[in-house]
């Protein structure tokens, strides 16, 4: 559950705080700590976007395939309304 990873961060920080570390310090931890999930959700970020510009790019390819040959002037519209 989140509030269990939550708390026990929070847990952490507080203990650290206590002891004199400074705000600059606990994030260098924190960060190095987590590196590997950071690095892992940046790439997942990334692939997502990736993925979302494909299948945007292939629905507008659809549309003009569609489109090709319609002389009544709706595809202009709705292709024009995005």
């Amino acid at each position: 559950c989140s509030s269990t990873i939550y708390d026990d961060l929070f847990r952490q920080v507080r203990l650290w705080t206590r002891m004199g570390y400074s705000p600059g310090d606990i994030q260098m931890e924190l960060d190095g700590r987590h590196h590997a999930m950071l690095r892992q959700s940046k790439e997942v970020d990334e692939t997502v976007a990736e993925v979302t510009l494909k299948e945007k790019k292939e629905e507008e390819k659809e549309k003009g395939a569609e489109c090709e040959g319609e002389g009544d002037g709706a595809c202009n519209e709705v292709a024009g309304s995005s």
